[in-house]
């Protein structure tokens, strides 16, 4: 499930309410992506790549019970996950950058 979420929110397909998002202007709307994404990276970062790695490492002596392998590496989903999830927000951060760039160079060429 969490290796599928980081596939989802990579492609940007996840759910959002988004009705106070609408209302800003583009430019505004584009600040709060990159803030979006930095906030979403943190939580990756510290709770699913840091914690999920201490959940892994700590559960690694208890056996699954049908598998008999050790629970840590079922747990090792969670920082997988959550390097996904972070790599895709550096992705989306540099297309939001580039996305900006290039409409504040249309602009420049428009006033010129």
């Amino acid at each position: 499930g969490l290796l599928g979420a980081a596939y989802v929110f990579g492609k940007q397909e996840h759910m959002a309410m988004t009705f106070l998002f609408d209302k800003l202007s583009e430019n505004k709307q584009d600040k709060v992506r990159i803030l979006y994404e930095v906030l979403i990276m943190l939580f990756a970062l510290l709770v699913l790549v840091f914690g999920g790695w201490n959940m892994s490492q700590l559960s690694m002596g208890q056996l699954s019970s049908s598998l008999q392998i050790p629970m840590g590496y079922i747990y090792l989903a969670l920082p997988l996950s959550g390097i996904i999830t972070a790599m895709y927000n550096i992705l989306n951060i540099c297309e939001i950058i580039k996305k900006l760039s290039v409409d504040k160079n249309k602009k420049g060429l428009k006033t010129t």
